[in-house]
């Protein structure tokens, strides 16, 4: 009895104790503000429940602002294959035909379904849709035309939604026209059975990430690359460059790219690859080794004048030459013999640079940061004719190659615990 009274005591003495500290709880830990849209003033001018009205779940609400912000709650909606030719296009009950100046839509909170053909077709207006990783795919088995005519749309991160199950992504992304770029790394579409227009008209589509589980299917309609001042017309993996400067080994058109992709090796951001402009030697002869000038990479402007405006280019040297020569791109050295396939109407040869991460202290190209790189970097210190690749011994990235450097390649020669490159 005296146990069950002083345990009587303790609960009641723990309770009163939690309810006085109760108030200066909440003070410490307040809640989290909700979401400070849309513009402070505006005003509700149209509001209803997404998708059909014979379903048991609870329909996702939505509204739409006078300043022409479209809001989605959380919820359910019910939005299939059978859908997709009624009338109002979508499960927003046409709002966004009859009111096209809708410029941004915001998801607050999770979003289920099983699928979501057009739920965002025809916002001709809508530049952002924030909100997009609520949406639960991992049920769903349509996303046709998804994305479908919202031209000003300039990227997208999907990387997270499970498309496992999902069958049906043809005219996905078609005439998005302002799509430059757009994360699927995530994507499983092994199940897909369509991908008819997938890309159709995204032709501005510049920088697409890819994972292991994705696989192209027939007419997925990836639009071709410009081949102009500017761009090779081929796609180029990263690899481990950047999506300015790729330095990837593959290189494929975009035919290529979608007969070819594999996942594994192949999986990465693929960007457009772009064309430094090179100058062109006109007093070429077709069936002769194309002369050494020609070739000669210190015209170039990366790496040798652009170190302090793109650090980029300090982790990298110059590779190899290519030229594109029926659609494929062929490597050129000193021993390549020149034939009329590689020159243009204007008999000029139009050479494609490409780049390899500096390994910094091998000063000779030997791949190995060795006793030979050490003395060529002291040979060079004291003025004496030797040939190396002067980015290399810059180790300490300071501009100059002095006996800083050297000394960072013997420490390192002694597995000390040093960084050679700056980084």
């Amino acid at each position: 009895m005296f146990k069950q009274r002083l345990l009587f005591i303790f609960l009641a003495v723990t309770l009163l104790f939690t309810l006085a500290l109760s108030p200066a709880l909440a003070t410490e830990y307040p809640p989290e503000p909700p979401p400070t849209f849309p513009a402070p003033g505006a005003i509700v001018t149209h509001q209803g429940l997404a998708g059909r009205v014979d379903v048991e779940y609870d329909r996702a609400p939505w509204r739409l602002y006078d300043d022409g912000t479209f809001v989605v709650d959380a919820g359910f909606i019910h939005w299939v294959f059978a859908d997709f030719y009624a009338f109002h296009n979508s499960p927003w009950d046409g709002i966004n035909i009859l009111n096209p100046n809708i410029d941004k839509i915001i998801i607050t909170g999770p979003i289920a379904g099983g699928s979501f053909p057009r739920l965002f077709d025809t916002f001709p207006f809508a530049a952002s849709i924030e909100g997009l990783h609520y949406i639960d795919t991992s049920n769903a088995i349509c996303l046709r035309s998804m994305f479908d005519n919202t031209p000003r749309l300039t990227s997208l991160d999907l990387s997270g939604w499970e498309t496992s199950r999902v069958q049906y992504m043809c005219w996905m992304f078609a005439d998005v026209l302002q799509l430059e770029s757009l994360n699927l790394s995530g994507w499983d579409t092994r199940s897909v059975t369509s991908m008819e227009g997938m890309f159709h008209g995204a032709s501005s589509l510049r920088q697409l990430t890819l994972g292991e589980n994705f696989h192209f299917l027939p007419h997925a309609a990836l639009p071709s690359v410009p081949n102009n001042e500017h761009y090779t017309g081929f796609w180029q993996n990263v690899g481990t460059g950047t999506v300015e400067y790729p330095r990837g080994s593959f290189v494929l058109t975009s035919e290529q790219l979608m007969e070819q992709y594999n996942g594994g090796e192949m999986a990465d951001t693929w960007v457009w690859q772009p064309r430094l402009p090179i100058p062109a030697d006109p007093r070429l002869t077709i069936g002769e080794p194309i002369p050494a000038s020609v070739l000669d990479p210190s015209e170039l402007t990366p790496p040798a004048n652009v170190l302090a405006a793109d650090r980029h280019w300090a982790f990298h040297t110059f590779s190899h030459w290519a030229v594109e020569v029926d659609g494929e791109q062929v490597v050129i050295d000193e021993e390549t013999i020149l034939t009329a396939d590689m020159l243009d109407e204007d008999l000029q040869l139009h050479l494609i640079p490409h780049w390899q991460q500096t390994l910094f202290g091998d000063v000779n190209g030997d791949g190995e940061v060795n006793t030979a790189s050490a003395t060529a970097i002291l040979l060079h210190i004291l003025r004496l004719d030797v040939d190396i690749c002067l980015h290399a011994a810059d180790v300490d990235q300071d501009g100059q190659i002095r006996m800083m450097d050297l000394a960072l390649v013997q420490a390192f020669l002694l597995d000390a615990p040093v960084t050679l490159g700056g980084r």
